[in-house]
């Protein structure tokens, strides 16, 4: 696979090219807003176009906002005309009224040290789910911390009882 550093403004246009031919695009992170679950550098989000698909909670997905800054966050609502509130993983401030025609794409995976990891759902799903209640329950964020540090085989035992 080839790689390229460009700016997001070149990047977009090369990412609506793509989409149109039915491609995703893969695109290492960059920013620490969506640590400790996506980290700078190290992992990869798997953009897709939305074709349609509904956003809901929880979702992450790739906007622009209206100074033209180009960013990807998780979704923490959506009111029933569509409106969203987003909120990076490592944030604890709340970003309303990001409108759906802002959205450019949503991250249906990530790849982690070559491994791919399902934001739709599953245990990653439900452990984003319980970190987003962090803003109204603190106490949470350590808990979800610890649950990240486990041990490969616990997740996977954890993941059986949580499906």
């Amino acid at each position: 696979m080839k790689q390229l550093s460009l700016s997001l403004q070149d990047i977009v246009p090369l990412m609506e090219q793509a989409f149109l031919s039915g491609s995703e695009v893969h695109l290492t992170i960059r920013g620490n807003s969506m640590s400790p679950f996506l980290y700078d550098g190290r992992d990869i989000a798997v953009f897709a176009p939305l074709n349609g698909r509904k956003i809901r909670k929880g979702d992450i997905i790739f906007y622009q906002r209206t100074g033209g800054q180009y960013v990807m966050h998780r979704v923490y609502t959506v009111d029933a005309t569509g409106v969203m509130t987003l909120l990076g993983d490592a944030q604890w401030t709340l970003e309303p009224g990001i409108r759906p025609d802002q959205v450019r794409a949503y991250v249906p995976r990530v790849i982690r040290k070559g491994k791919e990891i399902n934001c739709q759902k599953g245990f990653y799903r439900t452990l984003m789910t319980l970190w987003q209640l962090r803003v109204r329950f603190p106490r949470l964020a350590r808990i979800c911390q610890r649950l990240m540090r486990l041990p490969f085989g616990l997740k996977r035992q954890l993941k059986k009882l949580l499906h």
